[in-house]
């Protein structure tokens, strides 16, 4: 831990070595990450009825956020115009970034401006859109209050926050924390989060929560894995969406019901004689069981959940450890 936080502290992308590493390895891998949420914003409709995106990209670092919503929104949303603002405390990052970004030829416009996000800042423009990956890890528990003082003065009232992480129990907890943090002043988590709850993940110590997506992993990606031991057969990483109004996903795909709608959080354990797997919403993060001598035509579905899928669930039977899915029990998965 003490060796990963000196590297962090060291500034490492102004080291040119490392951020063309960076950009091979990390960029590839992450750009896509920012798809699944965008994805979940889509189904309000608020990309659909804007003409014009504005942008801003909190720690931008090699721009492998604002490449994915560049890629994304020219496959979905052609006709909008986008301007995007980069912020990052690598001035040498940023260089690099601009030229690369002119490169691709998009038709949209970039601006790119050195701040250490640690501190407060001031911008004229409000954004339709603030994102962050991998950065709130790297900032003290100050400089995290200074980030959501940041995203309240300079997100549009009717926009959103799309925040990254890495998967692992410390980031994802942290980003846990700073998403209670959120809530706590007046902030609405529209996904992934099926409770607007302090989160239940936080209970226990050593759970923690975060998507697990396929992917069709590159060549060269498959090499360098093999060369340094590492195997990213998946994408893991957990995230966070927030908006200012009372909005969440589910108001999109069928209506509101934090009761009989669940988050799926882990992948589901097939066992001799049942299978578990643990659903979260306002009931907290629970586990839960089905017999196989339960099974029916009207709870099959529970056989296939995986995570980060969105289920609806009743009848079930709530007991001490863990809640029992009847054979009667309607699974439906509604994303």
């Amino acid at each position: 831990k003490k060796l990963r936080n000196d590297f962090i502290e060291s500034g490492y992308l102004n080291n040119p070595i490392f951020r063309q590493a960076y950009l091979m390895y990390f960029t590839t891998c992450n750009f896509l990450k920012i798809h699944y949420p965008l994805s979940e914003i889509a189904r309000s409709g608020s990309f659909k009825n804007k003409k014009k995106l504005k942008l801003l990209d909190l720690g931008c670092g090699t721009g492998t956020l604002i490449y994915g919503v560049a890629f994304w929104c020219a496959q979905n949303y052609p006709g909008t115009e986008i301007e995007f603002t980069a912020l990052d405390q690598s001035d040498e990052s940023l260089k690099d970034f601009e030229i690369d970004f002119r490169s691709f030829d998009f038709p949209y416009t970039l601006s790119c401006h050195t701040h250490d996000l640690e501190r407060t800042f001031e911008l004229e423009e409000r954004y339709d859109l603030i994102v962050g990956a991998n950065f709130l890890n790297e900032l003290s528990d100050g400089g995290r209050e200074n980030v959501l003082a940041n995203l309240k003065k300079h997100l549009a009232q009717d926009g959103f926050v799309i925040l990254i992480e890495p998967a692992l129990l410390e980031t994802s907890r942290m980003l846990l924390e700073f998403r209670d943090r959120a809530v706590g002043q007046g902030w609405s988590v529209y996904a992934p989060c099926f409770t607007q709850k302090m989160c239940p993940a936080l209970i226990n110590e050593n759970d923690w929560c975060h998507h697990d997506w396929p992917w069709e992993r590159p060549k060269f990606i498959e090499v360098i894995d093999e060369l340094i031991g590492n195997i990213k057969k998946s994408l893991k990483f957990s995230y966070v969406v927030l908006s200012k109004n009372d909005a969440h996903v589910s108001d999109f795909t069928g209506g509101r019901n934090f009761h009989e709608q669940f988050r799926v959080v882990s992948e589901l354990f097939k066992e001799k004689g049942r299978k578990r797997i643990f659903l979260c919403n306002d009931l907290g993060r629970k586990e839960f069981v089905k017999n196989n001598r339960d099974d029916s035509e009207s709870n099959s579905v529970f056989d296939q959940m995986e995570r980060y899928d969105v289920v609806q669930i009743k009848p079930f039977e709530i007991r001490k450890n863990d809640v029992k899915v009847l054979e009667k029990t309607e699974v439906v998965k509604l994303n």
